[in-house]
């Protein structure tokens, strides 16, 4: 099936993560220019994460804000429609609503390059869309997950700072053998999809 093909299921919904900033400082951490790692006076490489969540004489860890994250990606995601067509929707389909979660471990976000809005990635092992009835697909994703096309003002009044008011679309894909559906007869999209 084509990107382009229909029916196209359309999710709307949330993504957000307890991400690690410690590479936000600019006095050490990630140099963009010869891709070095820049650590403060006296600290050796084995001794940095130490140091990063050490209390220094203003009471604050000497890492970022976020020292403590732990990269775990969690998305709030729901159908919102099917697109059936040139301006159509299909608004009966039992898929309307299904949620996606994922499943096999923890999603974590990585960013490959922090002053790049394009790098991120999610790094998952299983997908599920399924609706309360059991209708839906499930299977391993065969790639990591990538953000495209960043929106910056796309959250309209998002007092968040940097990437909290971005918008995004996340792609990845599952393949065509390892999909398993379920309750395809309660639906006009996924078997329209399955071909």
């Amino acid at each position: 099936m084509s990107v382009l093909s229909f029916p196209r299921i359309i999710l709307n919904g949330t993504t957000s993560w307890n991400v690690a900033t410690n590479n936000n400082k600019f006095k050490f951490g990630y140099d963009k220019g010869p891709i070095d790692v820049h650590l403060p006076q006296g600290v050796q490489y084995d001794t940095f994460d130490d140091w990063l969540i050490a209390l220094n004489d203003q009471g604050t860890t000497n890492g970022d804000w976020g020292v403590f994250g732990q990269m775990h990606a969690n998305f709030d995601a729901s159908v919102k429609n099917i697109v059936t067509g040139y301006n159509q929707t299909e608004q009966n389909d039992g898929l309307n609503g299904a949620n996606l979660k994922f499943t096999g471990s923890v999603p974590k976000l990585v960013d490959v390059d922090p002053y790049s809005p394009i790098t991120s990635q999610i790094f998952l092992r299983n997908i599920m869309l399924q609706s309360d009835n059991g209708i839906g697909f499930s299977g391993p994703a065969t790639a990591r997950m990538t953000s495209r096309r960043p929106f910056f003002s796309r959250n309209v009044g998002s007092s968040m700072q940097i990437a909290g008011g971005m918008g995004v679309v996340w792609q990845t894909c599952i393949a065509k053998a390892d999909l398993t559906w379920a309750r395809l007869d309660k639906s006009l999209s996924l078997p329209a999809l399955r071909r």
